[in-house]
């Protein structure tokens, strides 16, 4: 974490602050190589921190998904599902819409929670999506949540997101059917 810009020492004091003018802006390659730099340390609060910092200091522009992606993986791998959906809350919430998450970025947070048996994550993770972001739910998010629904055998919320499917007329891809046939072989029921 050498030569990080002194602001990053303390980004309690950097948030409070109002945004910059233009020449201050930081560049965006350093933000990034900041927020790799602590991940690489296994210092995820830090990483965290030098995210928040860089939302108000790197350009809009310059915030891309690929900050966060990185941050994204390690939190699913440290099982910090909380601050994994702060950060996405933030995200929701960023007036620029290139430092906004798509539906892709989403269902990748989605998938590590079902895969890690939180689905309950995962959920509130694409419901926020939805109802926050104003981003649709596509044959992405539904394979996810059938994927989900399958593993946690919960038949009824199988049922329920193929309704909406229909209801918003969704339709199937091959993946989305995989995914649907699976959710019920697993909760033993082939009707």
């Amino acid at each position: 974490q050498q030569g990080l810009p002194a602001l990053f020492d303390d980004a309690a004091h950097a948030l409070a602050r109002p945004p910059p003018p233009q020449q201050a802006w930081l560049d965006p390659s350093e933000w990034r190589s900041c927020v790799t730099a602590c991940l690489d340390a296994g210092d995820l609060r830090a990483a965290l921190r030098v995210l928040a910092v860089g939302e108000l200091l790197v350009p809009p522009h310059g915030r891309t998904m690929s900050a966060y992606r990185q941050t994204v993986f390690a939190l699913a791998a440290a099982n910090r599902w909380g601050e994994l959906e702060q950060l996405y809350g933030r995200l929701w919430r960023a007036v620029a819409p290139a430092a906004r998450p798509d539906e892709r970025f989403v269902v990748l947070a989605a998938n590590l929670a079902v895969d890690a048996g939180a689905m309950d994550v995962a959920v509130r993770i694409i419901r926020e999506m939805r109802l926050v972001g104003g981003v649709p739910l596509t044959v992405y998010s539904y394979s996810v949540l059938l994927k989900g629904f399958g593993r946690a055998k919960k038949r009824d919320a199988i049922k329920r997101a193929l309704l909406a499917m229909e209801t918003t007329e969704v339709e199937f891809d091959r993946i989305t059917l995989n995914s649907a046939v699976d959710a019920f072989v697993r909760c033993d029921d082939m009707q």
